[in-house]
C-alpha cells in the first residue's frame, strides 16, 4: 500500500505500485488538472510539483523546479501565477504548519532557461 497527500489530503493507494501518478490522480481520484503529453515524460505535461520544499517560491525558484519541461501551449505565465496562488492560499491555511499541499492545476512548465516566455 503506498500512501501520500495530494491537496493536503491523505491518501492511499493499494494497486500495482508501478502505475504512473498520473493514472491514479486522473482515474482513480478524478483530479484532471495533471495532463497526458507524450506518454514518454519527456514534455513534462504530467510532471506535479510540490511546494512543500518552498512555501513561498520566487519566479527564480519555480523556474528552477520546472527548467526541463516543455510547453506545447505556452502558458507558463499562467502556470507560474497557478504556483504562486495556491502557496498563497496554502501558507494562510498552514501558519504553524509546514507545508504539504500540491497544486491541481501545475500541467505546464516554464520554458528551459533563454527560451520565450
Amino acid at each position: 500500500m503506498l500512501r501520500l497527500k495530494v491537496n493536503g489530503a491523505a491518501r492511499q493507494f493499494d494497486g500495482d505500485p508501478v502505475m504512473p501518478l498520473l493514472w491514479f490522480l486522473r482515474d482513480e481520484l478524478n483530479l484532471k488538472g495533471t495532463k497526458f503529453g507524450c506518454g514518454i515524460g519527456m514534455c513534462g505535461a504530467c510532471t506535479l510539483h510540490l511546494i512543500a520544499k518552498t512555501a513561498k517560491p520566487t519566479d527564480e525558484d519555480i523556474e528552477n523546479a520546472m527548467n526541463n519541461n516543455l510547453c506545447r501551449c505556452g502558458t507558463y505565465l499562467r502556470v507560474r501565477a497557478a504556483i504562486h496562488k495556491t502557496a498563497e492560499m496554502t501558507v494562510s491555511k498552514n501558519t504553524s504548519k509546514p507545508v504539504t499541499k500540491t497544486p491541481r492545476a501545475t500541467a505546464s512548465a516554464l520554458p528551459v532557461k533563454g527560451g520565450k516566455k
